[in-house]
């Protein structure tokens, strides 16, 4: 199987459905059971009685006006493919499926359609123990084929203020209070970063960043009565979602009136095993594959995977192209991670 032609159909699809499908027809031709999950939107392809699961998603992210081709259908340009989804993750996606004609060896697939937003069905597949009896999952995200043992997780909060309305050329009067974006500069202008700033030595420190501030739409003489705040927390293991809730909360001093927080997105860090990365990194050195162990500043399916056995990164491109306009991966970076996949396989297969 040729995984740029493989690369360059998966990537001909803007629906993400329509490519799951090209993906299980690819899995179905190299041998392996598929199973089509309708209720997750997804697939799980076996191979007997896989040491190693492959882990990728078909989603991709919406496409900006900034592109200058189609982001979608096209064939390689050189030693170059252009496509929305190239490096994050259909391209990592075809790479693994034509490794499966390399070995023999029993194997796992998942691939998924819902990363890019939820990532509800690796949180269900964690939960059930679905695959733990397999040695390790690997998760195709763009790594340049080094091996990540670590990644950052997230959570995004909103802040809502709600404050009194009244005219701007007012002072604040008692009896009226402040209104909500003087009540939410106000409690943002105490927030103490610090104490989400732990460390991690492949990953740094952790980030806070208070990504927008929006308010009700009034004239510029109107002061508002609504408005909210979007922050966006980056934090390395062993740091928990709920650890860090706690702690913002606590530095926002809630609760208090006017204010309330709510958690929209959450997501682990992972942490693997330093033993498996330097297993796998050798065994990709071995296949002629050049690759070192790290760890990864984005966020990925393996937050859930660690859940139910040893957990890595790994997979072509660059996460720089990801998301990007013009996103691309080349034929050399399709080949090489086709052979490091299948050293993978053969050297987390069971004994």
């Amino acid at each position: 199987m040729d995984a740029a032609r493989l690369a360059e159909r998966l990537t001909a699809e803007q629906d993400a459905q329509h490519a799951l499908t090209a993906a299980a027809d690819a899995l179905r031709e190299a041998g392996l059971a598929v199973d089509r999950d309708e209720e997750h939107q997804a697939i799980a392809a076996v191979r007997g009685s896989p040491g190693a699961v492959l882990s990728g998603h078909v989603d991709v992210v919406p496409v900006s006006d900034e592109w200058s081709r189609p982001a979608f259908g096209n064939a390689f340009d050189d030693d170059r493919l252009y496509a929305r989804g190239a490096s994050d993750m259909r391209g990592p996606v075809a790479a693994m499926i034509a490794a499966l004609d390399r070995t023999e060896a029993p194997v796992g697939v998942v691939l998924t359609t819902d990363e890019e937003t939820t990532m509800d069905t690796a949180r269900a597949y964690a939960e059930h123990d679905r695959f733990a009896d397999a040695d390790v999952v690997l998760v195709g995200e763009p790594t340049g084929m080094d091996v990540a043992v670590a990644g950052n997780g997230l959570v995004w909060v909103r802040v809502d203020a709600d404050g009194a309305r009244g005219h701007a050329s007012t002072p604040r009067p008692q009896a009226r209070g402040p209104s909500a974006p003087e009540r939410l500069i106000e409690a943002l202008a105490g927030l103490d970063p610090r104490p989400f700033r732990v460390e991690h030595p492949r990953l740094g420190k952790a980030t806070l960043a208070v990504s927008g501030i929006e308010s009700e739409a009034t004239p510029f003489n109107v002061l508002a009565g609504e408005a909210e705040a979007r922050i966006d927390i980056r934090f390395p293991p062993p740091k928990t979602p709920d650890e860090v809730e706690a702690s913002l909360r606590s530095r926002l001093d809630l609760p208090r009136e006017g204010l309330k927080l709510s958690v929209e997105k959450r997501e682990p860090a992972f942490l693997g095993d330093e033993g498996q990365g330097k297993r796998a990194a050798d065994a990709l050195s071995l296949a002629g594959v050049d690759a070192s162990v790290t760890g990864v500043g984005y966020v990925t399916e393996a937050g859930h995977w660690q859940r139910v056995t040893d957990t890595l990164v790994v997979g072509p491109g660059s996460i720089d192209r990801a998301h990007a306009p013009d996103e691309y991966i080349t034929r050399d970076e399709l080949t090489t991670a086709v052979d490091g996949y299948a050293a993978l396989i053969e050297a987390f297969a069971p004994v």
